[in-house]
């Protein structure tokens, strides 16, 4: 029988051997504000199986340090951003803060947030540390609101005879959603510079918004027919005006959706149906500038027993048709502005 003590020296060889080859984790694993110091300094560090969602983790980690109300607004932030680095909006000229925010939107988080390391313990988990640093961030975070709120008074401070007009309302929404985005920005500078609030007097969102309501609840549009059959297309347009926050106006009223209907009967004819063929074009027209805002056409064609049911059936199909396509052109024409 071999002697004990030389298996006891095998072991302790491979103990020794194993413990020699294990990487050996860079300070910030354990003790982040040892290898990066907080008062320069925002860290947070995550774990995952492989990098990737080491790195998004520790992001997610970031920040959470910033409360629940960045964390609930973030993808508010994010689509501003994305928004930014496609250029939708035209928030600086500042080519760092452009690229910031490009890369934002690319990782889903604040901006400013990087990722400063990432370790691998050798067997199945990786570390990740994000990072933000104060001096840097607060420069840009100031910069980005303050540029905001000149994107915000561009828009929002119009001519009395511009404000009450569609153009207007979605310039008023976006405001509300940049408005969102300085909150966050506001919150996050607050955190940086340990409590201080940077801008105190800020407008929230929602009164922007408001605002947008009360501009729509304030434009009349008035809705004129021709050829109507009592009255039933035009009711059906007012109806899904009316839906969208616009009043009803007068026959001098700025804006008007004039509307054409056509009804004629189809020459293809057998013995046991008739058939009617339908066309409505409506113009939404700014008579001010006398230009045409939305175009809107639907056609169709309906047959029955005989041609006043046809037309019957063709009133119907219309009417269904304004209610269900009008009112998606209408919001599609409104966000586009």
């Amino acid at each position: 029988m071999k002697n004990p003590l030389f298996f006891l020296l095998i072991l302790s060889l491979t103990a020794t051997s194993c413990a020699s080859t294990m990487p050996k984790p860079p300070t910030w694993v354990a003790s982040p504000n040892e290898a990066y110091p907080q008062s320069r300094y925002i860290t947070a560090v995550g774990t995952g199986h492989d990098r990737t969602e080491a790195e998004r983790n520790a992001l997610a980690a970031l920040v959470a340090i910033f409360g629940q109300s960045v964390q609930t607004e973030m993808s508010t932030v994010v689509t501003y951003s994305k928004a930014v680095a496609d250029g939708a909006v035209n928030m600086s000229e500042d080519r760092s803060i452009q690229n910031a925010i490009k890369t934002s939107a690319a990782m889903d988080t604040l901006v400013g947030a990087e990722i400063a390391g990432v370790w691998f313990d050798g067997t199945s988990l990786h570390y990740a540390i994000a990072l933000m640093d104060r001096q840097k961030t607060t420069a840009l975070y100031t910069d980005m609101l303050n540029g905001n709120q000149q994107v915000i008074t561009k828009l929002t401070v119009l001519p009395d005879t511009e404000k009450y007009t569609p153009g207007s309302i979605e310039r008023f929404r976006l405001a509300g959603t940049i408005a969102d985005v300085n909150q966050v920005y506001a919150t996050v500078l607050a955190v940086l510079g340990n409590g201080t609030s940077a801008a105190p007097n800020l407008r929230t969102g929602d009164s922007y918004r408001l605002e947008a309501a009360d501009i729509t609840a304030n434009i009349p549009i008035a809705v004129r027919v021709n050829d109507d059959r009592n009255g039933r297309i035009n009711a059906a347009f007012a109806q899904v005006l009316n839906k969208a926050g616009f009043k009803s106006g007068e026959a001098a009223s700025r804006f008007v959706l004039a509307v054409t209907l056509t009804l004629t009967e189809d020459p293809v004819q057998n013995q046991r149906f008739s058939f009617v063929n339908y066309l409505v074009d409506a113009r939404l027209t700014d008579t001010l500038p006398g230009v045409v805002l939305l175009p809107f056409t639907i056609t169709g064609k309906e047959g029955h027993a005989n041609r006043e049911g046809a037309e019957s059936r063709a009133l119907m199909a219309v009417e269904k048709q304004i209610a269900e396509t009008f009112g998606a052109a209408l919001t599609d024409w409104l966000s586009s502005l």
